[in-house]
């Protein structure tokens, strides 16, 4: 764990196609995706993904 964020990318979940490296804050209690920024705030990380899958992975125009 680095700042408060766990690395998750060794859990059990396959990596979601569009967002391939989801961590866990543990400062907030989110999930969220180390490139684009979407979080989720559900338990495992599993349904983490199956949420963040309705969003692309890109940086959020201004």
């Amino acid at each position: 764990m680095e700042n408060g964020v766990q690395d998750e990318s060794k859990a059990c979940a396959p990596p979601s196609p569009k967002h391939a490296d989801v961590r866990w804050n543990n400062e907030i209690q989110e999930w969220f995706c180390a490139k684009c920024g979407h979080t989720s705030d559900h338990v495992t990380k599993e349904d983490a993904l199956i949420e963040l899958e309705q969003y692309e992975c890109e940086l959020p125009d201004k």
